[in-house]
């Protein structure tokens, strides 16, 4: 009779452990523990970033308004030198490359979708959205060193081109224009393919 007790007591353990598995293995999950590997990858915030996005649009569209009519006068003169066009088509291709590649669609874009795609809820206001996400503020040294170049290397631009005689300030503010509106592009083609993919912009983040 004993014996014949030991072998049903050992043949209702496995059950029993396996039920308690299971239970812990659900604790783990609904406390935050380790995450089941069918659970679905954590969504971008898709809508903190759409914000972020226009907010740096609307201040670089801002900039392109008001020097694009200094790029009309010298084209508009009654005799118009070739080597005029030949000034306004490198400035716009150097800008292009430099300012509108290299420098925002390689670097600045791809971190700043980072950071908006990161948001936390104390820089929901449109003004602080914009500084969190260029990395203007709560950032590393390195990306404050970064985006502060940027916004003092296009001022300072700007304040030059003021200076110039309406032809050399033509050739300098269509080059600014084409860069800033290539950077435009770039930040939405950048947005628009890490909603499609649905994940986070992985390039460019360094000095996050």
């Amino acid at each position: 009779m004993k014996h014949r007790t030991t072998v049903e007591t050992a043949q209702e353990t496995p059950p029993q452990t396996a039920l308690n598995s299971a239970a812990l293995n659900s604790a783990l999950n609904l406390s935050g523990g380790a995450a089941s590997p069918s659970m679905p990858p954590a969504r971008p915030r898709s809508v903190s970033s759409f914000i972020s996005c226009t907010c740096l649009t609307a201040f670089l569209l801002r900039s392109v308004i008001r020097l694009y009519p200094h790029i009309l006068p010298p084209l508009r003169a009654s005799t118009v030198s070739p080597s005029v066009y030949f000034l306004y088509a490198s400035s716009v291709l150097a800008f292009l490359y430099s300012e509108s590649y290299k420098g925002f669609h390689l670097k600045f874009n791809q971190t700043y979708l980072t950071r908006s795609q990161r948001l936390p809820n104390l820089y929901k206001l449109p003004l602080l959205n914009i500084l969190y996400s260029g990395g203007w503020v709560s950032s590393s040294k390195k990306r404050k060193i970064t985006s502060w170049g940027i916004t003092f290397g296009v001022g300072v631009l700007i304040a030059v081109s003021k200076r110039l005689s309406p032809l050399w300030r033509g050739v300098l503010d269509v080059g600014v224009v084409a860069g800033l509106s290539g950077a435009v592009v770039s930040l939405w083609m950048l947005w628009l393919g890490s909603v499609v993919k649905n994940e986070t912009v992985g390039k460019g983040a360094e000095g996050y």
